[in-house]
């Protein structure tokens, strides 16, 4: 009896087999699917609960012919099936374009396995894009059959690691071609990591001939030149930017009338962001007219971000629509001129040389900042000729967070102080995003608590929220109490920087480490001291400096005898937003180091003075 995965040993669960069988049925794509899942430990019980998503816009895609089971050991160790009750299968809208059919596995315990299978019927092989070998748990067996509607050649990308083996077997006069991989490991997340697609083990599919009946064959796409002036022409994208959407004239009127470009930018996408709603979507296409989309004031991201492009136009701007692959989705591969590598379409106005990117559906980021999903990412900015790659690239604006701390400990060991905090550009914009959803319990808890402490943070106000060219200020009181030991008191000075703790814990990483961007903290604060207690000893004066500068850490501690003050300021940066995956081992090294170091006390008790000073190079 399998009790654990011998290819991937922290595994709670497996699939032994999923296996697709996808043929052309009169035009439609018709897959039968079958999964097979190994139930390993306790944890992963709830994979009894299976969601299977599916396209239903239009009907496009209907699913069918479900069937579900489970293969349980008796007491006796003799096998049985429980078959999946018609009950037990449901199917929910989630959107307006897409459902799911929810199945409830019946009786899963440790050691079961869960079987399922399904039909999906699409209207059109539009709707292949992609099969993965790989998921959050590993997988025996990934088998893809695919069988290509006649006249129609599509081009495939293979993604896949090195290490592993995928086997490819094409039947040429059947229009087949069968994919394979066996013994993948799990893909997992972990901190500081780019789109989890970037390392999944998958192939990717796109259309890239049509024969029509006649023999006339056309292309697809072959070159980035090529989906460049596709799009341009799209009904569905560069059509849409071209018409005269109607309803707006006395607001393009209004607009033209600011006597400057950056005025004329801005005032369109304010009224984008701030009165059009995101209905979550992402897409890079108008699935309806942008003037639906201007009346209802509402549509998937496409919808808002191409009637951003349209109005930017209409008002004399320099615009162009680019192509995004936001950081979640993925990096783009600039060999392969795919389209379904991006997943957002936003805007680049041009004023005075300087680029301009604008998501409508970014509310919180103001038109000076590239959104952070986006920033030192790859652009394909589209145009009739000319459409090229971009890096959507600003070093102007980095993640900066400012801490100033003023402080008092009592005789009895209790820190009391008052703290500023002042985030600027990426840093005030991951906390305005925290914000929209959460409230300022949650924010200080995720902010400024320690993970284990017993500080009390108090009359928490948080100041300029709207003022989109000011730091996020946030001023706040707090008390902590400090462990004792006889006369001596451990009093902890590395605050409210977010590094009590490193992130980066596995022994193995396979993925790069992504920061986004360049990253600057600092934090300052001032303890006074009572009569009769004093730093038994000072922690010391240290840097730490990754081998390329990369990374660093300084912490300077000062006693002023006179005034009965410690000064402490620590500062660390990040230089270089990205790290392969290789340099793993080194910048976890460095950060097991740094928090250590940090996490050092501050020693108080009546006495003498000692002082250390030290510098190293990691």
């Amino acid at each position: 009896m399998m009790t654990e995965c011998d290819f991937d040993k922290e595994a709670d669960a497996v699939i032994l087999l999923d296996q697709a069988v996808a043929t052309p049925v009169d035009y439609n794509l018709v897959t039968v699917r079958r999964i097979r899942i190994k139930i390993l430990k306790a944890s992963a019980l709830d994979r009894g609960n299976i969601s299977i998503p599916y396209y239903n816009k239009d009907e496009f895609e209907t699913l069918y012919d479900i069937k579900g089971y489970v293969h349980n050991l008796d007491e006796n160790k003799v096998p049985y099936v429980i078959n999946l009750d018609k009950s037990s299968i449901f199917r929910k809208k989630i959107n307006e374009y897409y459902s799911e059919v929810k199945l409830a596995m019946p009786e899963v315990k440790v050691g079961s396995i869960i079987e399922y299978q399904y039909e999906s019927r699409m209207k059109s092989f539009a709707g292949l894009e992609e099969w993965r070998f790989q998921t959050d748990i590993p997988t025996a067996i990934s088998h893809y059959d695919l069988t290509i509607l006649p006249r129609l050649t599509f081009a495939y990308k293979i993604s896949k690691s090195p290490n592993l083996v995928l086997d490819t077997k094409t039947i040429q006069d059947e229009g087949r071609v069968i994919f394979e991989m066996r013994n993948i490991a799990a893909l997992r997340n972990e901190p500081y990591m780019d789109a989890r697609d970037d390392y999944r083990q998958r192939v990717i599919f796109q259309i890239s001939q049509y024969q029509s009946s006649d023999g006339v064959k056309q292309k697809y796409d072959n070159t980035w030149e090529d989906l460049g002036r596709d799009l341009t022409i799209n009904e569905s994208f560069g059509r849409q930017i071209e018409k005269n959407i109607g309803g707006a004239d006395d607001f393009i009127k209004q607009v033209k009338a600011l006597p400057t470009d950056y005025e004329k930018m801005t005032t369109v996408y304010n009224l984008i962001r701030k009165k059009f709603n995101w209905n979550g979507m992402s897409s890079k296409y108008a699935s309806e007219s942008l003037r639906k989309t201007w009346d209802k004031k509402s549509g998937n991201a496409g919808e808002i971000n191409l009637l951003l492009i349209n109005l930017l136009m209409e008002v004399g701007l320099n615009v162009s629509p680019v192509l995004v692959s936001e950081r979640h989705h993925g990096k783009v591969n600039t060999t392969y001129p795919f389209k379904d590598q991006f997943n957002k379409v936003v805007a680049m106005v041009t004023i005075d040389n300087k680029k301009y990117f604008l998501d409508g559906t970014a509310t919180d980021t103001p038109p000076n900042i590239i959104p952070f999903e986006l920033i030192n990412t790859t652009g394909f900015l589209v145009a009739r000729k000319n459409s090229s790659l971009i890096t959507l690239k600003d070093s102007t604006k980095s993640q900066k967070n400012y801490v100033g701390i003023v402080s008092t400990i009592s005789e009895d060991g209790i820190l009391k102080g008052h703290a500023t905090v002042s985030s600027y550009d990426y840093t005030r914009l991951d906390k305005l995003d925290f914000l929209s959803t959460h409230d300022q319990k949650e924010f200080s808890e995720k902010y400024l608590m320690k993970p284990v402490s017993d500080m009390i943070i108090d009359s928490l106000v948080i100041n300029n929220k709207d003022k989109e060219d000011a730091p996020l200020e946030q001023l706040f009181n707090f008390t902590v109490s400090n462990p004792s030991s006889g006369d001596y008191y451990t009093v902890d000075v590395n605050l409210f920087n977010g590094l009590n703790r490193t992130p980066f814990v596995s022994d193995i990483r396979f993925t790069n480490i992504n920061f986004g961007t360049e990253a600057t903290s600092v934090v300052t604060q001032v303890i006074e001291l009572p009569q009769g207690l004093k730093p038994e000893t000072l922690p010391q004066n240290i840097n730490l400096v990754m081998p390329d500068n990369s990374i660093t850490m300084s912490r300077i501690m000062n006693y002023d005898v006179q005034t009965r003050k410690i000064t402490v300021r620590i500062k660390t940066q990040i230089a270089r937003p990205v790290f392969d995956s290789y340099e793993y081992p080194t910048v976890k090294d460095f950060y097991k180091k740094m928090v250590n170091i940090l996490n050092e006390p501050l020693v108080l008790k009546k006495g003498r003075i000692v002082r250390k000073s030290a510098a190293f190079e990691f």
